[in-house]
C-alpha cells in the first residue's frame, strides 16, 4: 500500500472518528431511515448507497454469500474490521466469509434497524448502521461504520467496522 493510500485512509479514519459522534448525537444524515422523510427527500447519492445495502441484505437473506460480498470493493485496499479483527483485501474477505458460513443456511436472517447516510465528498459516503440478526437460538445485534465509494460498478464498502451489543 502506497504511502498516499495510507495517508488517505488515516484521515478518512479521523474524519471516521469525528463524523460517528456527530452524526450518532445530532441526526443531520442527509438520508435516515428513522425519518421516512428523509428518505423519501435524499439526494440520489444518498439513496443510491441505501439501495446497495439493501441489496446486501437481501443477498445475506438468500444466504448468497458471493452477491453480498459483491457490495464490498474488489481490491487490496479493502478494509474490514469486525469485532477487532482485520480483513485487508477483498479475496481474503471472501475466503473468511466462505470459511465461516460453511453452511450458508446458517447464516441467519438479517434485519436493518436503522440506516444513516452522510455524503462526505460526491464519490464518498459515510454510513453508520444498526441491525438485528436472527439466528434459530440467538439474535445479534450490530452497528456499523461504513465508508462507501462511487466506482464504476456502483457504491462499494472500502472500509468497514462492525461492532456487536449484547442485548
Amino acid at each position: 500500500m502506497g504511502l498516499r493510500l495510507k495517508a488517505s485512509i488515516f484521515l478518512i479514519l479521523v474524519s471516521l472518528l469525528a463524523l460517528a459522534t456527530s452524526i450518532a448525537a445530532d441526526p443531520k444524515s442527509d438520508l435516515d431511515t428513522i425519518n421516512q422523510e428523509k428518505v423519501a427527500g435524499a439526494a440520489d447519492p444518498e439513496k443510491e448507497i441505501y439501495n446497495q445495502l439493501m441489496r446486501m441484505a437481501d443477498a445475506w437473506n438468500r444466504h448468497d454469500i458471493d452477491a453480498y460480498l459483491d457490495g464490498f470493493l474488489h481490491s487490496d485496499d479493502l478494509v474490514v474490521v469486525v469485532e477487532g479483527e482485520t480483513v485487508r483485501g477483498w479475496d481474503l474477505l471472501s475466503k473468511a466469509y466462505h470459511a465461516g458460513y460453511p453452511n450458508p443456511q446458517e447464516m441467519g436472517t438479517l434485519t436493518i434497524d436503522r440506516v444513516q447516510v452522510q455524503m462526505l465528498s460526491p464519490d464518498l459516503g459515510f454510513v453508520l448502521g444498526s441491525y438485528t440478526v436472527s439466528f434459530p437460538k440467538k439474535k445479534s445485534f450490530g452497528t456499523d461504520t461504513i465508508i462507501m465509494k462511487k466506482v464504476s460498478e456502483g457504491w462499494r464498502e472500502v472500509i468497514s467496522h462492525t461492532s456487536f451489543v449484547e442485548p
